[in-house]
C-alpha cells in the first residue's frame, strides 16, 4: 500500500532582498499550491536549489517548508542528499524532528560516477538505520551519472528503502521496477518525478506523481490529475499536452527552475529572485514568455 497519493509540487526556494532564505516567502508558495489542490511537497530537490546552500541554510529552508506544510496538513518529503552519510543523517534527523513525512536522498554525489553498489548501499544502510521515518531513493542520473539497474533496485528495496522519486526517464527500467513492485505486492511509493512520466506512471498503477509546473499552474496540474481519476481520458490528454508545452516553453528560456521566480511574481506570489549562479528572466524575456504562456489560455 502506498503511503503517498495525489500530486506533489517541487517548490523553488524563496529568498529575501538580501539573498537569505525567506521562510515567509516559502509559506506563501506552499499556501498557493495547497489552495489549488496540490496535496504533497517534495522539498529541496533540484528545483529547490539545495546544492546552492550550506547545511545550515538547508535546515532553515526545510523547517520553513515543513512548518507551512504541517499547518496545511500536507505530507512533505525532504531531500537530505549529501556527500557523506554523516552529513545526510544530520539533515535527515533535522527533517524528522520537524515533521517530515519521509526523507529522500540521491547517491552521495561528486564521486558518484566512481561508486559501486557497495558504496551506495553502505550510504543508504546508514541512513535507514538512523531514522524512524521512511527513506526514499532520489533517482536522478542526469546529475549523479548513476543509471538505475534492477539488481540495484532490488537491493535498495531489501535494505529498507520504501519509495523512490523516479527521475531517470528510462521507460524500460521504470516498467521493470513497477512490475517487480506489483508482482511482489510491495509497500513501496514509486513516484514519477516529471510530467513526461505521468501517463506511463498512472498506467502502471502509481498513486502519486510530481509535476514541476504545479508550482506555477497548480490549477492545471490538479485538473489533469482529476481527469485521470474520473476516467476522462480526452481531458487528461488535453491537459497533459498543455503541461508538456509549459515545460518546453520554460526550457526555452533557460533553467526551468530559475524562470519560476518571475512567473510566480506574475501570479502574485512573491518569493524573491533566484540565487546566483541561477539567472532569472529579464524584462524582455519576461514579456516573451508571458505572451507564449497566454496563448495556452493560462492565468498569467
Amino acid at each position: 500500500m502506498a503511503n503517498f497519493s495525489g500530486l506533489f509540487a517541487t517548490p523553488v526556494t524563496a529568498y529575501d532582498k538580501n539573498g537569505n532564505i525567506d521562510s515567509e516567502g516559502i509559506k506563501r508558495l506552499v499556501e498557493f499550491v495547497s489552495k489549488n489542490e496540490i496535496q504533497n511537497l517534495f522539498c529541496l530537490g533540484s528545483w529547490g536549489g539545495f546544492a546552492l546552500m550550506d547545511d545550515n541554510e538547508r535546515k532553515i529552508a526545510a523547517k520553513g517548508y515543513l512548518d507551512a506544510a504541517l499547518d496545511l496538513n500536507m505530507p512533505c518529503i525532504v531531500n537530505i542528499a549529501s556527500t557523506t552519510p554523516k552529513k545526510a543523517i544530520d539533515l535527515a534527523k533535522h527533517a524528522q524532528d520537524n515533521g517530515a513525512s519521509a526523507i529522500a536522498s540521491l547517491v552521495p554525489y561528486y564521486y558518484s560516477n566512481g561508486y559501486k553498489e557497495q558504496n551506495i548501499m553502505s550510504y543508504f544502510d546508514e541512513i535507514v538505520s538512523s531514522v524512524e521515518i521512511p527513506v526514499h531513493f532520489y533517482n536522478n542520473p542526469r546529475t549523479t551519472g548513476l543509471n538505475m539497474t534492477m539488481p540495484l533496485f532490488r537491493r535498495l528495496v531489501e535494505s529498507g528503502i520504501s519509495g523512490m522519486k523516479e527521475g531517470g526517464g528510462n521507460l524500460t527500467t521504470f516498467i521493470e521496477m513497477m512490475s517487480y513492485i506489483n508482482k511482489n505486492n510491495l509497500d513501496f511509493d514509486m513516484i514519477p518525478g516529471s510530467v513526461t512520466m505521468l501517463p506511463i506512471g498512472l498506467l502502471y498503477g502509481v498513486q502519486a506523481s510530481m509535476i514541476g509546473s504545479a508550482i506555477i499552474f497548480p490549477e492545471l496540474a490538479s485538473k489533469t490529475w482529476k481527469a485521470w481519476e474520473e476516467n476522462n481520458i480526452d481531458l487528461f490528454v488535453e491537459c497533459h499536452m498543455k503541461l508538456m508545452q509549459i515545460r518546453g516553453i520554460q526550457s526555452d528560456y533557460g533553467m526551468s527552475a530559475a524562470t519560476c521566480y518571475k512567473l510566480l511574481e506574475l501570479r502574485q506570489v512573491s518569493i524573491g529572485k533566484p540565487r546566483s549562479p541561477w539567472i532569472g528572466l529579464d524584462k524582455n524575456k519576461e514579456e516573451q514568455i508571458q505572451s507564449e504562456l497566454r496563448t495556452l489560455s493560462l492565468p498569467i
